[in-house]
This record gives structure tokens, sequence and C-alpha cells, in this order.
């Protein structure tokens, strides 16, 4: 594999899933798409795509693109698979409960990133609006793990923003999809909505 490349499990083939892996794989990391049907999923190409728990035997990087509402159970399923990887979570469990993000149900010793939950799929196909870089922001423990996620969501084309890896960090990254929400859906603005940062500290 190339020096600087990942070898990336991106489990679920939906709107998202498919989307982060065709910018991984132009990247050229090595991706495998986890899906529940393998046989029917639509990938991109150069992509493979098979079982989740397939997916996850060679990864490095987990990323979660699936219904938040079924984290815990997958991450009770993937906990042996799990050792000694990345995982960022992009689901946003919906169905009412106090958290967004499944990360609490990870495995002692998993690294546990938030990310690319802010933001349709559609920003992530293309993160240029209005002439503009949108920004990523992400939340997870300091260290190499963090510049790895960043990487990733530079890949993608946006400008990774790191919030922290304390509490409030994470429910700050979940708080900008609950403004995504509220603009794109309640104020009616449309899915093609991100966010920048202004400032004058270099250090973002």
């Amino acid at each position: 594999m190339i020096p600087g490349m990942e070898k990336i499990a991106v489990i679920g083939s939906g709107n998202v899933g498919r989307t982060l892996a065709a910018a991984w794989v132009k990247a050229g990391h090595e991706v495998a798409i986890g899906s529940q049907h393998p046989e029917t999923a639509t990938v991109p190409a150069g992509a493979a795509v098979t079982e989740p728990l397939a997916a996850l035997e060679e990864a490095r990087v987990v990323v979660y693109a699936i219904p938040g509402a079924a984290m815990a159970d997958t991450l009770t399923a993937h906990t042996v698979a799990l050792e000694g990887q990345i995982v960022i979570d992009a689901t946003n469990n919906m169905s009412g409960g106090p958290e967004m993000s499944g990360l609490r149900h990870l495995p002692d010793g998993v690294i546990g990133f938030r990310a690319f939950n802010s933001v349709a799929w559609e920003n992530m196909a293309d993160p240029v609006i209005g002439g503009e870089v949108a920004d990523m922001f992400f939340a997870g423990p300091d260290g190499a793990g963090r510049e790895t996620v960043a990487g990733l969501i530079a890949d993608v084309g946006f400008r990774p923003v790191y919030a922290g890896g304390s509490p409030a960090a994470f429910a700050a990254v979940d708080s900008v999809a609950g403004l995504f929400f509220a603009l794109a859906f309640g104020r009616g603005l449309g899915r093609r909505l991100a966010f920048r940062v202004l400032t004058e500290n270099e250090n973002i």
C-alpha cells in the first residue's frame, strides 16, 4: 500500500457511505464497504463490498454510516473485530434519545471520533458552496488518530476543524448537526448548506 494511505472499512452502503467511499478511493485509499446485502449493494468503482465483519478484518479505520438507532447493536456485534482500530461515527440517532452518537457503545480501548454527521451527503460529494470550501467539525482524542481523521476529512474536500476531545467538544459537534437540521429543514434552506469558521488564528 502507498505510504500515507489507509485501509478503510465503511459500514453502510447508503448515500453517505457510498459518497465517502468514492472520495477516499479517488484519494488513493483502500476501501471496503460493509453491507448487510453485498450481493445487491451499489458501490463506487474501486471499492470492495462484502459483509460488515469481513470488511473490518483488514481495516485500520472504520467509518459507520448506518442508521443511528442501529449503532448500539452493531457495535456490540463488532466488539472483537474493532480492537486496535480508529472508529469514526458519522451517524445521527434521531429516535428521540439523549445522544445522537453511538460512540458510548464502543468497546474499551477503541479510539472513537465524531465526524461527517453535520452536513448532508450532497455536500460530501461537493464540499464547495458559493465558492467557499465548507468546514467539517470533528471531535476525538488528540494524537495520531486525530491526524488520521483530519487527513481523511481533507481527502473528502472539507477543511477539518478540530473541536477537541472533551465531552463538551463531542456535544458541540452534535450541536452543529442540530443547527444544520434546523436551517436546512426547519427553515427550508435546503440540503446544500454547510458552515465555515472565520478566525484570525491560522491554527484551526
